[in-house]
């Protein structure tokens, strides 16, 4: 070679030549070779001249632009298919050659590979495959191909590695297989109808990497099933549930209902997978062992019906299926709990009017739209207008229907009439107390006794007085003659010492108990603020018995 490169002869171009290439080479690493311009006699032409050096299977396997000086072009040029063939040479006008034939081997393992429906396996590239994906129905196996690659997708021969794969079906278990030299043809199928993708990943040696399948579109199969779908729960398309209690098709728990209450109950057309499809020619009834509002059949439209029911009477474990009356086709059966649902009540206050500061008792009674009483149901009182409060605010109804509360009043200025409301399953009904307030003295700072004298009208009389802010309070009765005859004291915001109208009843006895002779008595009040007093009020009280 050395000789014909210093031999020169003035000729025209007439193909090109290559140096002997060494084989064999490895896929994806760059190999020497030397490109002549010969004339007809395969003599080197001094010419200049670009031209494209490329795998002779396609260009796509590897190519470069080189330019020829002087005859020869000398340099590195990389293939990326793993087979045997030779390099070709070509300028941009008919002049063309190539090299020896080459082996190509396959470069280190590197990826796995997979080729689904539709594809063929197109190595010596970066995706390794061409053509699109052919889409499958749901519950029906097809055949997946994997490889063992180089990082050209070049198949890595006589490797025996085990796989794993999965999916993004969540009802499609995972599957673990061997390769066999480098390659392996498992069936798969899908439950859920969507797009899907495979994931494999290589077992025995984890750090090739792993491979994400192209998407495949998964189709519904053919009208199979019915499945009644009730609030509260969810379609589950492919779920391989088969125990009917565990309600295949759908999860959660349906949400229980209120008598005569009307509610949707979804009817869906599946395949055998509980994937939706169409029935067009279906005609569906609703069938219950209980009575129910027995809607009228309705056709599907397209792969769903929508029934608006109520049940009549309460009860557990109520059942709902669904029937295709053209061609037999039958859903599972349903259970759901019917409960009564407040639609009325009676509340009782008693009394119905009260003293600024006095108590009234609340008595509800619950009943349904059947008039039957509602035991154990959570019940909620408030005070929709007025100054009023209710204790406790809320509670069960016993086994007969009823439950209690009590209502006071001990803050505003004038008489009012409270409004109290009482709900119960989302409803609120409401009842009025009245609050009369002794005198609009007491507003203004004085102490109102009535009846006042004591065992006239009464045997004891009641002291009604107004604080503004809460502070500790001192009573004390004395006798006409300034001997003590009584005395408590009350913890700032506790009952008789709290911001509002305040109250305590005297019955006419002493500390001991006894009753006190007949005659005028002195009631003291004193308020204290830590040690500032607050508040200093008597008043006279008679005693006649």
């Amino acid at each position: 070679m050395a000789q014909a490169l210093l031999i020169l002869l003035i000729g025209q171009l007439d193909h090109f030549g290559f140096a002997p290439v060494n084989s064999p080479q490895t896929a994806g690493v760059a190999c020497s070779l030397t490109v002549f311009a010969y004339d007809a006699g395969n003599n080197i032409v001094d010419t200049s001249l670009s031209a494209s050096l490329f795998a002779s299977p396609g260009p796509q396997y590897g190519n470069i632009q080189i330019f020829v000086s002087h005859g020869v072009w000398q340099g590195l040029f990389t293939a990326y298919l793993a087979d045997t063939y030779a390099i070709r040479c070509q300028d941009y006008g008919s002049h063309n050659g190539q090299s020896n034939q080459i082996i190509f081997n396959p470069n280190a393992a590197y990826r796995l590979l997979s080729i689904l429906p539709g594809q063929t396996y197109y190595p010596g590239i970066d995706t390794g495959k061409s053509g699109s994906v052919i889409s499958q129905q749901a519950g029906t196996d097809f055949p997946v191909s994997v490889y063992l690659t180089d990082r050209w997708c070049n198949r890595i021969a006589g490797v025996v590695d085990s796989l794993y794969a999965t999916t993004s079906d969540n009802f499609k278990a995972a599957q673990g297989f061997r390769l066999s030299d480098g390659g392996a043809m498992i069936n798969y199928s899908f439950r859920i109808a969507a797009n899907h993708r495979f994931y494999l990943r290589d077992v025995s040696a984890p750090t090739i990497r792993a491979d994400t399948s192209s998407r495949i579109y998964i189709y519904p199969g053919a009208y199979a099933r019915l499945l009644v779908l009730l609030p509260g729960e969810t379609h589950l398309p492919g779920d391989i549930m088969s125990i009917i209690d565990s309600t295949p098709g759908k999860n959660g728990m349906p949400n229980i209902q209120f008598v005569l209450d009307t509610f949707p109950a979804k009817v869906y057309a599946t395949d055998t997978m509980w994937n939706k499809t169409t029935a067009t020619t279906a005609l569906i009834k609703l069938h219950s062992d209980f009575l129910f509002s027995d809607p009228p059949m309705q056709s599907l439209i397209g792969d769903s019906a929508v029934f608006d029911i109520f049940y009549n009477y309460t009860g557990d474990n109520q059942t709902l299926w669904a029937k295709d009356t053209s061609s037999g086709v039958t859903s599972y059966t349903n259970r759901l709990k019917i409960t009564a649902k407040a639609d009325s009540m009676v509340i009782e206050i008693t009394p119905d009017t009260i003293m600024a500061g006095g108590t009234a008792q609340i008595r509800v009674t619950l009943f349904d739209r059947n008039g039957d009483i509602i035991p154990e149901r959570w019940v909620e009182f408030s005070v929709l207008s007025g100054h009023g409060q209710i204790n406790p605010d809320s509670s069960f109804t016993s086994p007969q229907g009823t439950t209690f509360s009590q209502f006071t009043c001990n803050a505003g200025f004038f008489d009012e009439l409270d409004t109290i409301g009482v709900t119960a399953d989302s409803a609120t009904f409401k009842a009025v107390c009245f609050i009369e307030f002794p005198d609009s003295m007491v507003m203004e700072g004085k102490i109102i006794a009535f009846p006042n004298p004591i065992g006239i009208r009464g045997d004891h009389t009641r002291m009604i007085y107004y604080l503004n802010q809460n502070c500790d309070i001192t009573y004390a009765i004395y006798d006409p003659f300034g001997n003590l005859v009584h005395r408590e004291n009350f913890t700032s915001g506790q009952p008789h010492a709290h911001m509002g109208v305040n109250f305590l009843d005297w019955y006419g006895i002493n500390d001991k108990g006894h009753r006190v002779a007949s005659g005028i008595y002195y009631i003291m009040l004193k308020g204290y603020i830590n040690t500032n007093v607050f508040l200093e009020k008597r008043i006279k009280v008679g005693v006649i018995w």
